[in-house]
């Protein structure tokens, strides 16, 4: 295994070939709101110009990215997306959940920062009510939950809540996967509010620049 690779944890054979998605691992190091050289040390590591993050607060705000429209740590809000390639998305946790969503026909991809107090003030909602605006069609959805720290570690099961809200909107259980890894069990692998630490993860998902029109979907 490379150090490139015990640093992050990508995520292949679930979004299709045009996604690059992963998380960041404790051997990588911080990349909170206090260490803005970690996002800038990941932007270079992924050969990305732009990696998106906002001040996160536990809210349903989402915001869009554009070309010329990239929040960053001084913008409020715990969810992001964009259809611009090789622009980033980046979402930091530390138990919370870490949600990547992309949409394999119209090409538009989404990070959510989802915690206890803004999963159940709608960030779910919020966020397919967004890509339906922009003519997503639900159906289309592949939805990715990174690591976290699950219900045998944490009173509220995140992960059930989440994918009982996604089936609200028709979203099946073949169209979601988990990373099925505790973020408080692997101490020696990620962060952990819980444990103390005050460091974040990334988990991340841009548009690679190589997407083609004819690209086609993993299997």
């Amino acid at each position: 295994m490379t150090k490139k690779k015990m640093e992050i944890i990508y995520y292949k054979n679930f979004f299709p070939d045009w996604v690059i998605s992963g998380t960041t691992t404790r051997k990588f190091g911080d990349v909170s709101i206090r260490n803005p050289a970690g996002r800038k040390k990941l932007e270079k590591l992924l050969k990305i110009k732009h990696l998106a993050c906002l001040n996160q607060t536990h809210s349903a705000v989402i915001k869009k990215v554009g070309t010329k429209l990239i929040p960053d740590e001084a913008d409020q809000g715990d969810g992001l997306w964009t259809r611009e390639r090789k622009t980033g998305l980046l979402i930091k946790t530390a138990d919370c959940l870490p949600i990547l969503i992309a949409d394999t026909k119209a090409k538009i991809i989404m990070g959510l920062h989802v915690g206890r107090r803004n999963l159940f003030c709608g960030i779910i909602n919020r966020g397919l009510e967004t890509l339906l605006k922009e003519k997503s069609s639900l159906m289309n959805l592949k939805v990715f939950l990174g690591p976290f720290i699950e219900k045998k570690c944490y009173p509220t099961d995140l992960e059930t809540e989440v994918r009982n809200q996604l089936k609200k909107y028709g979203i099946s259980n073949g169209q979601v996967k988990s990373s099925g890894e505790c973020t408080y069990c692997l101490t020696n692998k990620y962060f952990s509010y819980r444990r103390g630490d005050s460091e974040r993860m990334g988990t991340f998902i841009y548009i690679d620049s190589r997407l083609r029109g004819n690209d086609r979907q993993q299997v």
